[in-house]
């Protein structure tokens, strides 16, 4: 038996046997379906998810050449590429990451099992399918919910190499962490963290602990295209860039109640839970692999973001979100009384599905929709739609059905705009001076203008410029502007 808790076919003890675990983990992948379903049809595409559809778009070649200028890695856009053959419809978009979101939670219930029982994988699947941070970017069209699921195949991989030592999981290890650094460097972080963890458990093994090095070596060997990128990025991030203050201790107190289904409150609840595998012998190895995977892309991140490294956000530290979710489930297994521990678990599987009902639509994505309803109501094909800032400019340029007409103002005055923007796919074509509008204005054209309050650049000028030209004609949703001007029938 290994190390970690009980796995028998027979299952002593009242666990559920391996073919009643994996009717059970059916039943809660179909659950978790559909609030993911339902967060894709409440939440439109907005910024992030339309410039890695521009960037396929452009094809393999081209998306490469993009992204050596901006700080992402091209796995989730070359993926794109091939997703969006059939259409680019919103819902099969956003099919891709709810097959890698589901998937996850399967890939959860197997690792629990196999680190702490079949109870433990299957609590920790039911708090991951309610978890609202993993509903919401089991939708999101980004590299997120991709790379979750490649950290946590490289996790279970590492841990299985440890107790068995078989050339599968070496193998799976290697590969799953390649991809994952594909899909976003910061995966490296946590893949450090898992190689350190099961090196020094090797220690005493030196002919395992060479052929675990060879892992290591193999990796490196398979992101080497890709490293000279990354150091540009990196170069640029931290030396010629604009870098961000440093990460704030509340980011890292959001991240951690973004763990524990976003209430504070749950905290010390969920975190006595995690802790209490450490406290029996049998999963305290399992469960101290996973405290330490977890813990280090957070701290290490938040130190070198103190040390000068400006170059990190929050919700990149959310890639240890199904570890949490193993802990936590590993601590509701252990609960001594199964009544009450089943009573533990439903209560949280219960408060994770409340709190996602209660946070509603994204922001972004409520009040550009709003404003892009108007627009199809009221404007006709010959409108043109002007935007002051890149958020507004792309939402508008994939959802209206007459995108043409719209153009990123880019007025004198203003401030730059930057990579990090979506400028990257923005081609001149599709910009406007305040020139060229005079000359348009000149024929008496109507016309809308469209801006988005963000915490980034998000067009002051511009946006002073429109209500000038505007009179009194606007109208606010959220943080959302539309302007209305020009000659109207």
């Amino acid at each position: 038996m290994h190390a970690g808790g009980n796995r028998s076919q027979s299952a002593p003890g009242g666990a559920p046997g391996r073919r009643s675990a994996a009717w059970l983990t059916l039943g809660i992948v179909v659950l978790a379906a559909l609030p993911r379903l339902v967060e894709a049809l409440r939440n439109s595409l907005v910024f992030d998810e339309i410039y890695g559809v521009f960037l396929a778009r452009l094809g393999p070649a081209a998306l490469m050449r993009v992204l050596a200028q901006d700080v992402d890695q091209p796995l989730h856009a070359l993926v794109l590429c091939a997703w969006r053959i059939p259409g680019e419809g919103q819902l099969w978009l956003k099919a891709e990451p709810m097959l890698f979101g589901l998937a996850t939670i399967v890939a959860v219930a197997a690792l629990g099992r196999e680190m702490f029982g079949s109870r433990a994988g299957l609590w920790a699947a039911a708090l991951l399918a309610s978890s609202p941070t993993h509903i919401y970017y089991s939708q999101e069209v980004t590299f997120h919910a991709m790379c979750w699921l490649l950290l946590l195949l490289s996790a279970g991989a590492a841990w299985r190499w440890r107790e068995r030592g078989r050339r599968g999981d070496a193998l799976t290890f290697v590969m799953c962490s390649a991809l994952a650094l594909w899909a976003f460097w910061f995966s490296a972080f946590a893949l450090t963290a898992m190689w350190l963890w099961v090196a020094v458990a090797l220690r005493r093994e030196p002919r395992r602990l060479a052929i675990w090095l060879g892992c290591l070596v193999a990796v490196a060997a398979l992101y080497l295209p890709e490293l000279s990128t990354l150091i540009g990025q990196l170069q640029r991030l931290v030396v010629g860039d604009r870098p961000g203050p440093p990460m704030p201790a509340r980011d890292v107190l959001d991240v951690v109640r973004k763990l524990n289904l976003n209430s504070f409150y749950l905290i010390p609840v969920l975190g006595i839970l995690a802790a209490l595998p450490l406290l029996a012998r049998g999963p305290r190895r399992p469960a101290g692999f996973l405290w330490f995977t977890l813990l280090v892309p957070i701290a290490v991140p938040f130190a070198l973001s103190h040390a000068g490294a400006h170059i990190f956000v929050m919700r990149e530290m959310f890639c240890g979100l199904s570890l949490w979710t193993l802990l936590v489930g590993a601590g509701i297994a252990a609960i001594p009384a199964a009544p009450l521990a089943t009573i533990a678990g439903a209560a949280l599987v219960l408060l994770g599905a409340r709190a996602w009902v209660k946070r509603g639509a994204f922001d972004e994505s409520a009040s550009l929709e709003r404003a892009a309803a108007v627009l199809r109501a009221r404007g006709s094909a010959q409108d043109f739609v002007l935007c002051a800032e890149t958020r507004s400019f792309l939402f508008m340029r994939y959802h209206l059905r007459d995108p043409e007409r719209c153009r990123l103002l880019d007025l004198p005055g203003a401030e730059t705009f930057h990579y990090s923007d979506g400028i990257l796919v923005v081609p001149d074509a599709w910009r406007m001076s305040a020139d060229e509008w005079a000359r348009v204005r000149a024929g008496s054209v109507a016309w809308w203008g469209v801006r988005f309050r963000h915490s980034g650049r998000d067009g002051p000028v511009a946006g002073a410029w429109l209500d000038s030209l505007s009179s009194p004609i606007a109208m606010r949703f959220g943080k959302a502007t539309l302007w209305r001007g020009g000659a109207w029938p």
